[in-house]
């Protein structure tokens, strides 16, 4: 149901809300600082025309333990509409649970401001 407003909640495992998201359409993002401990996600139906709707989820945490990505390239000012390549290293340093897969992020900033990006996915860890 595209018309659906969907609300997110995280809890801990006290079962308090440690963070919601509730705006007023089905695009929700809840981040929590620091993390730790076991968290249960909770999707409620605020209002749902249609009668029912699928839905993706996705959760995303951050911990250096996984690895780290290591870019080499040095801060330059680069002309409007230049494209270079800039050297990086991925070193994966755990294999992640069953079903999930490790992501980076490396962004092109322009002081505070983050002007491109790109995503570096780990399909598969042996050790």
């Amino acid at each position: 149901d595209a018309n659906a407003d969907l609300d997110l909640f995280v809890l801990n495992s006290a079962g308090a809300v440690v963070g919601q998201s509730a705006d007023g359409d089905s695009e929700e993002l809840v981040t929590v600082a620091n993390p730790s401990g076991t968290y249960t996600i909770r999707i409620d139906g605020y209002a749902v025309p249609a009668g029912s709707t699928a839905y993706d989820y996705l959760d995303v945490f951050q911990n250096t333990k996984y690895g780290t990505i290591a870019v080499t390239d040095a801060s330059a000012l680069r002309p409007a509409g230049t494209s270079w390549t800039v050297p990086a290293v991925v070193t994966a340093q755990a294999v992640p649970a069953a079903g999930r897969i490790l992501v980076g992020n490396v962004q092109v900033r322009s002081g505070a401001i983050t002007i491109g990006s790109n995503e570096v996915r780990i399909m598969n860890v042996s050790q």
